[in-house]
This record gives C-alpha cells, structure tokens and sequence, in this order.
C-alpha cells in the first residue's frame, strides 16, 4: 500500500539547536498513539535497488521591495531586480 504525505493529518516537530539552526524535522500522524515521530530527513529508498541522490534544497524567501538575487557558481551573487507587491 503506498501512502502519500498529502493523505496524511500530522503533526510537525521542527527540531533546532541552539543557534536556531534546523537538526531535524518529523511527523506524527494526527490521532496515533505510541508511534515514534518520522524523520523527513532521514533516507527512505521507495524502490529496492534504486540508488537515485537527490540533491539539498535551498529556499529563498522575499519579501515585498525587496532586491532579487540569482545564485552564480561559487555563491557569487547577481541582483535581478525587485520584488513587487500584490
């Protein structure tokens, strides 16, 4: 049986350090009692022998009037206008 994250209520934990910086995030499935929380940053291979990577995400968050940037290669940065309100 394949289950979806989108198919499942839970609950969120969003572990930090002491910086602030993300350790670790995980679920509980809302109304289960006594499952351990899922780590999301944990590998799960979905297919038995499928050795596929994927790479980290970043995200960017802007907020209105604020300048654009585009990521060069070696974190070079490049401003490409603003950001407009709605």
């Amino acid at each position: 049986m394949s289950r979806s994250p989108q198919d499942t209520d839970a609950d969120v934990i969003v572990e930090t350090d002491g910086s602030g910086e993300v350790k670790d995030v995980k679920t509980v499935a809302n109304g289960s009692t006594g499952q351990p929380a899922e780590s999301l940053t944990d590998c799960h291979q979905d297919r038995p022998g499928d050795t596929t990577m994927l790479e980290a995400l970043s995200l960017r968050v802007y907020f209105s009037g604020e300048m654009l940037e585009t990521l060069k290669a070696g974190s070079q940065t490049e401003q490409v206008g603003t950001v407009g309100e709605r």
